[in-house]
């Protein structure tokens, strides 16, 4: 008779616990992502991955991934938004120390995966089938430290590989696609530590940011410039005193252009003008930033750790910011938009790609 009292009142003790855990569930107003996506592979030991990319296709078809596994070696791993079937490979690449972008490229017409490693464009099919050696990108020396991405134009029949070789020389060539494939250099600029260079989405800009000496103030100073790819000619030059930039971002229709520096500082500018719009200060530093397809928002990641905000998504015209979520327990890095807008997808030190119902991290 004692054992069956005992029962029941453990019973309606681990009853009560559990309407008071779902009731706390249910009332925690933070959102929950859509799916929650793991870049190990089995058992495999994966421990903080660092990741170099992340992006839709332009259908919106294709989540895509690109992380170290080694010194020197990467892999790039693809999921369908239809039903999440993945699929990955791994490739030898020179990984840098730093955590840094390597971007690859979705074909215009989603059909196909590219990306630069070692020296060379590469195209996998999609779904993955056949990886296919496009052409050597040339280089200037054969110094082993290259940051090499690639993107898309509005000319689909070609896309653009930007280049940092040895850290003091940046570069962007022209990747013609149609027929026998050849490579045309549009851009080179040499300068002190360069830490990254982007093509404006409409590939008639190029921003590079590095350092160079600063006779005045005695030491090296964060620079951030600003060129015509068709005629090489500078069009704006940004500096941030004895900081310097990290991440750099055209915005919509390149009004604006973004930038991160390393006092966890971001940015605004107009891009005509050069006149400071915004600037957010973060504790942490900033490492992407990202503007929506179709609204005026940009949306941010930052290293924070633990529960604390590390994605956040901002007004571009008011400069508020809409929104403050928590999406990697390790620091955020990397933040981007589904196609249409409805999704945003993140990636952190975590090893977990989540994918997030963008409504509903607005506010309503």
């Amino acid at each position: 008779m004692q054992y069956v009292r005992h029962y029941i009142v453990a019973s309606l003790f681990v009853s009560f616990w559990l309407v008071y855990a779902n009731a706390l569930v249910s009332a925690d107003p933070r959102p929950r992502p859509l799916k929650e996506l793991l870049l190990r592979e089995g058992s495999e030991p994966l421990d903080r991955p660092n990741c170099v990319w992340l992006g839709y296709s332009p259908d919106g078809n294709w989540l895509g991934i690109r992380h170290k596994l080694s010194d020197d070696r990467m892999r790039i791993r693809v999921w369908s938004t239809k039903d999440w079937k993945t699929d990955s490979w791994d490739f030898d690449c020179f990984c840098d120390q730093g955590i840094s972008t390597q971007r690859c490229a979705f074909a215009p017409d989603s059909s196909r995966l590219y990306y630069v490693a070692n020296r060379s464009l590469y195209s996998q099919s999609l779904p993955p089938k056949t990886i296919r050696k496009v052409i050597k990108i040339p280089t200037t020396t054969d110094a082993k430290y290259l940051l090499q991405s690639v993107q898309f134009g509005p000319d689909k029949d070609s896309c653009y590989v930007t280049t940092i070789e040895n850290h003091e020389l940046a570069r962007v060539d022209k990747v013609s696609l149609a027929g026998e494939p050849k490579t045309t250099e549009l851009f080179s600029l040499k300068r002190t530590s360069i830490d990254a260079v982007t093509c404006a989405p409409d590939v008639t800009l190029v921003a590079v940011v590095s350092q160079y000496e600063n006779v005045a103030l005695k030491r090296d100073t964060g620079a951030l410039e600003v060129f015509e790819l068709a005629k090489g000619a500078k069009t704006a030059r940004l500096d941030v005193g004895t900081n310097r930039f990290r991440q750099v971002c055209f915005g919509p229709d390149n009004a604006t252009i973004c930038a991160s520096d390393s006092e966890a500082k971001l940015y605004v500018w107009d891009s005509q003008s050069g006149r400071l719009l915004k600037s957010y200060a973060e504790d942490y530093t900033v490492h992407w930033m990202t503007h929506h397809p179709k609204r005026r928002l940009m949306a941010y990641c930052t290293f924070d750790r633990g529960e604390a905000a590390n994605c956040k998504i901002v007004d571009n015209v008011t400069g508020r910011i809409l929104s403050a979520i928590n999406v990697d327990r390790y620091g955020s890095l990397f933040v981007e938009y589904s196609p249409d807008g409805k999704r945003l997808a993140t990636v952190g030190s975590e090893g977990i790609v989540r994918v997030w119902d963008f409504d509903e991290l607005i506010p309503k």
